[in-house]
């Protein structure tokens, strides 16, 4: 029923219009809500539940709170401009950038595309390039905005604070970080100054954006004192301005969470994880990559930790999400498939790893393209599978493709090629190809120096892998300074229980047991385990490569029954990872505990 004292609910008979004029079709606008008066069942062969509805204006201040939020997100009220907006937030990116591209061609043909009217047309198509991943062209057009909207417009207007945020997105994305937290600053300083008495509420939610986007760009740069309290005073003014559980509001949690999760503080990123999930649960439709999102990183925490099984819980449930919301061949599903392929690879299961790895690959040279940053990602991780099977030659071969694949679209000093080039470090280390693997590690640390603050977590392990480097090329000084520099690194960095620093321990271990010195190096081996078994199951494969060196040690020391206990726990390890007894490791183990057996029995011949 519709009460005549309505005043905003509007409702329209459209069954005429309706492609199924059958079910006699009502459009109601958007907010209109409804109090149930009486449900009745009937009974019988054709039974059905009538629910009679009263129409009421009680969603409107809701729906007028969340529409007039989102007003303020808005940098042009052309509605020909908004409908790409909407696209993009779809996830439709390939059709807003041809529907955007439409209009600046027409407009290029009438001679108007260095008017004002085309700035947000260049502005939207940039950020649709840009959610493809294709930031070189989203830059160019960006600026191409900035250019007509300096030209047109005064200098404090927010429209170029607009335009410099999201230009200090894509300088973020491709590792620019002085950059993007430039642009960053100076669209704050124009936000600030339209909103001196702090009296506008748009103003201060694009003052929230941008301190949020400071804190973001921060956290890449390891600066994480600086992000947590720009995410903080972003998150506060959020909550005074929007509703309690407004998407926003989570992504500030969600991105706390993050920050917490760089740290190490696994407890408290999932909590703030966890907060913001319970939020877009509340807020967002079910299948919304928001909610996916939320559910990956859980899964992140849950890997870090050892936990396989639920990390793989929330994985997939993230893939199901991503799936129903975009599609099997979007590229966003190729992320699911590569943290997937992560969990496999820690468990040791290279072979299901590898299918995931390819399986992202297939999806992004469909979607995208075969020389595209993420393609390079996955061969990156298909180069990891490669070099645990110790297969250097062929994860070298990968490495290279990964480079190549970014390269093409990043600067030459971005993030991801210090990583890839750590990786064509360690791949040689193996190889005992020793100069070409300093030189890598070289460039890794390099770059690493000019975009990171002084404490953060990829230069810890730059730092670990070229104390690995010199503890290979014999120069126990060398190695120790730069062992001892990492662990001084990862106490700024983590909490003093970090897998990081059992990593370094269980380095500086491997040192001391090839310099004959095994007193040090059974502390460091016992202090990396006694780390990894505090925050990973008992079942973790790491802590069998532990177990296998100290048990080593035990046999120089002719401490027998000490090694045998130790390699026994580890083959136990493997044996209930389901590791096969033709794989490496397992094989070592084995021949070791063969070995140590015959010399048990010869030492007890001896003595009878």
């Amino acid at each position: 029923m519709a009460p005549p004292d309505l005043t905003r609910t509007k409702f329209a008979d459209i069954s005429a219009l309706s492609v199924f004029p059958d079910e006699k079709e009502i459009l109601f606008s958007l907010g209109a809500a409804f109090k149930i008066d009486d449900i009745q069942e009937s009974t019988g062969s054709g039974s059905c539940t009538v629910i009679h509805m009263t129409a009421t204006d009680e969603g409107y201040d809701i729906v007028n709170r969340y529409t007039e939020s989102s007003k303020n997100d808005l940098e042009d009220d052309d509605k020909k401009v908004m409908f790409g907006r909407l696209l993009i937030n779809m996830g439709q990116y390939q059709e807003s950038k041809i529907y955007l591209g439409g209009f600046i061609d027409s407009m290029r043909n009438t001679g108007r595309d260095d008017t004002l009217e085309c700035a947000p047309f260049f502005h939207n198509q940039g950020r649709a390039y840009a959610c493809m991943g294709e930031f070189e062209k989203a830059l160019k057009l960006m600026t191409r905005a900035l250019e007509i909207r300096q030209k047109h417009l005064r200098f404090d207007d927010p429209r170029l604070a607009h335009t410099l945020n999201s230009i200090g997105v894509i300088e973020g994305e491709m590792g620019r970080y002085a950059n993007a937290k430039g642009k960053f600053l100076e669209a704050l300083e124009i936000f600030q100054g339209q909103n001196s008495s702090g009296s506008n509420d748009g103003s201060s939610l694009h003052i929230a954006t941008t301190k949020s986007n400071i804190g973001w760009v921060s956290y890449l740069q390891g600066n994480y004192e600086e992000s947590q309290q720009r995410q903080n005073e972003a998150l506060e003014i959020r909550k005074r301005l929007l509703p309690e559980e407004h998407p926003l509001i989570a992504d500030n949690l969600h991105a706390l969470g993050a920050l917490f999760h760089a740290q190490g503080q696994y407890r408290l990123a999932t909590k703030r994880y966890e907060e913001a999930l319970t939020m877009r649960d509340n807020t967002l439709p079910y299948h919304h990559p928001a909610i996916a999102n939320s559910y990956q990183s859980l899964g992140s925490v849950e890997l870090e930790n050892g936990q396989y099984e639920q990390a793989l819980k929330y994985y997939k449930k993230a893939f199901d999400i991503f799936i129903e919301a975009l599609g099997p061949y979007h590229f966003i599903i190729a992320s699911s498939y590569k943290a997937i392929g992560n969990v496999y690879l820690e468990k040791g299961d290279y072979a299901t790893a590898l299918t995931h790895y390819k399986g992202a690959l297939q999806i992004l040279v469909k979607s995208l393209s075969e020389d595209h940053p993420a393609a390079g990602e996955c061969h990156h991780y298909i180069g990891m599978v490669c070099e645990r099977q110790g297969k250097y030659d062929e994860a070298i071969k990968q490495y290279q493709k990964a480079l190549n694949c970014i390269q093409n679209s990043l600067p030459i000093d971005h993030p991801s090629i210090a990583k890839i080039f750590s990786s064509l470090a360690n791949a040689h280390i193996f190889l005992n190809k020793l100069h070409q693997a300093e030189h890598y590690l070289k460039r890794a640390h390099t770059i690493q120096t000019a975009i990171y603050s002084n404490h953060h977590p990829d230069l810890v392990l730059t730092l670990n892998n070229m104390g690995v480097l010199y503890t290979h090329k014999n120069d126990q000084k060398q190695a120790l300074n730069y062992f001892n520099n990492a662990l001084k690194m990862c106490s700024e960095c983590f909490r003093e229980d970090h897998p990081a620093a059992a990593r370094t321990k269980f380095n500086l271990g491997e040192l001391y047991t090839r310099n004959h010195n095994y007193d040090e190096a059974l502390k460091n081996y016992h202090e990396a385990l006694k780390i990894r078994e505090k925050v990973l199951p008992s079942d973790d494969l790491s802590l069998a490569d532990i177990h296998s060196q100290i048990a080593c040690i035990y046999y120089h020391q002719k401490k027998f029954a000490e090694a045998m206990q130790h390699w026994i726990k580890s083959k136990k390890i493997y044996s209930d990872n389901g590791c096969s007894a033709g794989q490496s490791d397992v094989k070592r183990v084995n021949d070791n505990l063969l070995l140590l057996s015959k010399v048990i029995e010869e030492h007890a011949g001896l003595l009878s």
